[in-house]
């Protein structure tokens, strides 16, 4: 990882509220303003709104994935589950007392 977006982690991820990037003087200026986005055209980013989304597009993703609806999952690689980590679904939870009344 670069160091400057582990800088910009590390900012976001402060646990002291009084030093965290967006909670700072300048709010979420100090977030675009960071060096890791140097080089962003936050309105071109933001389109023109005058239109309609793909009117006001000025800046497009380099990755666009495509999507067959709701349930696809085909942009998620697939691989073996550990059997031991969840419970087969014919076996009873046993920690499903805890929840009965959700």
């Amino acid at each position: 990882m670069k160091p400057s977006a582990k800088d910009l982690i590390s900012n976001l991820l402060q646990t002291d509220l009084t030093k965290r990037f967006g909670n700072l003087k300048n709010g979420s200026e100090d977030i675009k303003n960071h060096k890791w986005f140097a080089g962003i055209d936050w309105e071109a980013l933001a389109g023109s709104a005058k239109g309609t989304i793909e009117e006001d597009r000025l800046v497009f993703p380099p990755f666009v994935p495509t999507c067959g609806g709701d349930d696809d999952t085909s942009n998620f690689q697939e691989y073996d589950e550990d059997p031991n980590v969840f419970p087969p679904k014919d076996k009873k939870d046993p920690n499903s007392q805890l929840f009965s009344d959700w």
